[in-house]
């Protein structure tokens, strides 16, 4: 017999009673009287939580609370009855470092593939009214905190876009784009896509560059930036695993609180760099220049800022891999 309380569902006031296995039924009795008579399918036995009681649902009413939980267990195993699936799992160790290993792994394959595709997904549909936005809103913030107005004179910047707009691109139509001019003493020599069209070019990487076809090869790059969308897609990768964070810990209007915001902090992979790097070669050879200009203008870069501990947001941060870019570049020549 098992001891516990017994609760008639009319009255607040536990009741002292055994619990016994007798001639296929569950018997309730007081030690003096059987009080009730169940089979032990018509019980809901709910599962053990922690170190509190065991509770059986009756049927028509009443709940029985069980602290003798190993006494109980001994009991519905007389009876045939079995915990579930799920219950037996938490109560294996095995089973739950499984579950962890098996949750890390899902976690990881979707940050990996699944957020990328999902970005590719929402960035395809997204309006160009609020590309447009984020990328003017993020100029905005660039503009008050990192980038000042151009000194170059206005017709070495005029020479510089009538150069770029007579470059033809490789894929027929070049994407949307406008070319800006930009000084940033605390950036250095950059160049930088915005979403909706916007490329900046700082002075600073039009004095470091010795050749004019340096400075159209990097503004080829962020053309392919534009072309693929990665500035739009790296936001939105943020935003996707900030929202999935979010809405696990409970609030996902904060991860939605700011695409420029988003965009401003976003950082190209490898993958969108390699991209970008085949758009501008592909681009040069069509116009009849080779890919050396742009393997030239990213080692000017990175010695530029070779040493430099840089405070400014990843979106005009060097980009990072130049070694190899240099080397992919290679079957481009």
């Amino acid at each position: 017999m098992v001891e516990a309380r017994y609760f008639d569902g009319r009255s607040s006031r536990p009741r002292a009673v055994l619990l016994d296995w007798q001639d296929g039924a569950l018997m309730l009795n007081d030690g003096e009287e059987t009080l009730r008579r169940h089979p032990l399918q018509e019980v809901d036995v709910t599962e053990q939580l922690g170190d509190g009681p065991r509770l059986l649902r009756l049927p028509g009413g009443g709940v029985c609370e069980v602290d003798d939980r190993e006494g109980l267990a001994s009991l519905l195993q007389a009876g045939g009855y079995r915990d579930g699936l799920v219950a037996r799992g938490q109560r294996s160790l095995l089973l739950a470092v499984l579950a962890i290993v098996a949750l890390i792994a899902i976690a990881a394959a979707g940050y990996q593939w699944g957020v990328p595709i999902a970005a590719d997904l929402v960035a395809a549909r997204v309006p160009e009214e609020l590309v447009a936005r984020s990328g003017e809103e993020t100029l905005e913030l660039l503009d008050d905190h990192w980038l000042r107005p151009s000194r170059l004179p206005g017709a070495r910047r005029e020479a510089l876009r009538s150069q770029f707009a007579a470059l033809r691109p490789p894929d027929g139509e070049a994407p949307h784009w406008r070319l800006l001019f930009r000084a940033a003493p605390q950036v250095g020599a950059n160049a930088f896509a915005l979403p909706g069209g916007d490329i900046v070019l700082t002075d600073e990487l039009v004095a470091l560059a010795r050749d004019d076809r340096e400075i159209m090869a990097v503004l080829a790059h962020e053309l392919g930036h534009q072309h693929y969308r990665h500035g739009l897609r790296s936001a939105l990768q943020g935003i996707i695993v900030g929202a999935a964070v979010t809405a696990w810990l409970g609030d996902v209007s904060t991860a939605l609180a700011g695409l420029s915001s988003a965009v401003l902090g976003a950082r190209y992979s490898r993958e969108f760099e390699r991209e970008a790097d085949t758009y501008a070669a592909r681009m040069l050879q069509h116009n009849n220049l080779s890919s050396e200009w742009l393997a030239t203008a990213l080692q000017r870069l990175e010695q530029a800022h070779a040493g430099k501990v840089d405070g400014t947001p990843s979106l005009l941060s060097t980009h990072p891999h130049t070694a190899e870019r240099i080397e992919a570049l290679k079957v481009h020549r």
